[in-house]
């Protein structure tokens, strides 16, 4: 067998299940579309609201949605759309695209009873606890502050929680 022949039969057998996960996609997708859509205000906006990741925890039914310029987090119950909110973030203003521009929290992970929150307005990790929605404390994610947290997630295997950080951009103190 040449080696034409080889990438070709090689190439076959990595589309077949390229193939059968895009057909078991559009069966989930054709499956997933008995849902209602409907807007949910979230307190405090009185504009664009800057949101980034959401959490969903299901021992609680709540949605955690991180309000990066309002300085919040809303919480949803899935079941009666009641939206509650967490206050006291910090915010800052970072210069994007030549724009200036507020952040706070913007990303959520729920972990064993909190809510881990990360917070691009002063660099920190925060802790909520998950059925009392109190804000218990922020650390810093790192010595200088020179990065702030992208995207949290927590591990519940190892009880770990992980940060993906990105260098921090211009940053005034906004509140």
């Amino acid at each position: 067998m040449n080696r034409s022949s080889k990438f070709m039969k090689s190439a076959a057998i990595a589309l077949i299940p390229v193939a059968l996960v895009s057909a078991a996609a559009l069966e989930v997708s054709a499956a997933a579309t008995n849902y209602d859509l409907k807007p949910i205000n979230l307190p405090g906006a009185t504009g664009t609201i800057a949101l980034d990741y959401f959490a969903y925890d299901r021992t609680t039914g709540k949605v955690w949605v991180p309000a990066s310029n309002t300085g919040s987090v809303d919480v949803i119950d899935d079941a009666t759309d009641a939206v509650s909110e967490v206050t006291g973030f910090a915010t800052g203003e970072i210069e994007r695209r030549g724009r200036k521009i507020t952040v706070g929290p913007t990303a959520a992970s729920v972990g064993d009873g909190v809510i881990y929150i990360g917070n691009r307005g002063d660099a920190t990790l925060c802790v909520i606890d998950a059925k009392g929605h109190a804000l218990q404390e922020c650390l810093p994610v790192s010595a200088d502050k020179a990065v702030t947290p992208d995207g949290v997630v927590y591990v519940a295997d190892a009880r770990e929680v992980w940060l993906t950080l990105r260098p921090k951009a211009k940053i005034g103190r906004a509140s």
